[in-house]
């Protein structure tokens, strides 16, 4: 680590100093196709590509980078408009791919919770991304207020907070209740 002190190998950072720590291994092959990964670059990103399915992997970094706003807003190419497509009820869902690098299963995840483009992320060196997915992803972030979701998201829990509380309110009544009735049965026995 940057702080000189050892730390175990699997830590993705540090916990002295915070540090990241560089995974220096290259992925091999695509985890869908088995054909080796190509360099490439993408808006001054280095990525791999490969050429039969045009999936890409990238380190987190770099698609941290690639599906930032200032990125987003500064491409004169991404597309200004964004429509979710469902899945195809016909589609096979297709199992669950490995890493790259470490040839762990990676998570599938919905980018956003709500885009609709599921892709495919190992916690430790990167993300997945399938043929045409880095461009959706691009145009939902340019297009959909994001913003507005979550703080309908915070407005729904808020609601189900208060119906819990009252739940638990009625349940103390209920309680007290039951309580007061042993008292009593004990009393006048």
């Amino acid at each position: 680590m940057s702080c000189g002190k050892e730390c175990n190998a699997d830590m993705y950072e540090c916990p002295f100093c915070g540090a990241k720590q560089k995974d220096s291994a290259e992925p091999g092959a695509c985890p869908v196709c088995m054909v080796p990964l190509q360099k490439a670059c993408v808006r001054e990103t280095s990525i791999y590509v490969c050429p039969t399915c045009r999936g890409m992997w990238t380190g987190a970094d770099e698609f941290n980078f690639l599906v930032s706003e200032r990125d987003v807003y500064a491409d004169p190419s991404v597309s200004h408009s964004y429509e979710k497509k469902p899945l195809a009820a016909d589609t096979p869902k297709r199992p669950y791919i490995p890493c790259p690098v470490c040839k762990q299963l990676m998570a599938r995840k919905n980018f956003k919770h709500i885009s609709g483009v599921l892709i495919d992320v190992c916690m430790k060196h990167g993300v997945w991304l399938d043929a045409g997915e880095l461009s959706r992803i691009r145009d939902f972030i340019a297009n959909v207020d994001y913003s507005e979701h979550l703080e309908t998201s915070i407005e729904l829990n808020k609601d189900e907070i208060g119906s819990l509380r009252r739940q638990l309110k009625h349940a103390e009544l209920v309680q007290v209740a039951m309580h007061g009735m042993k008292l009593k049965y004990w009393l006048y026995k």
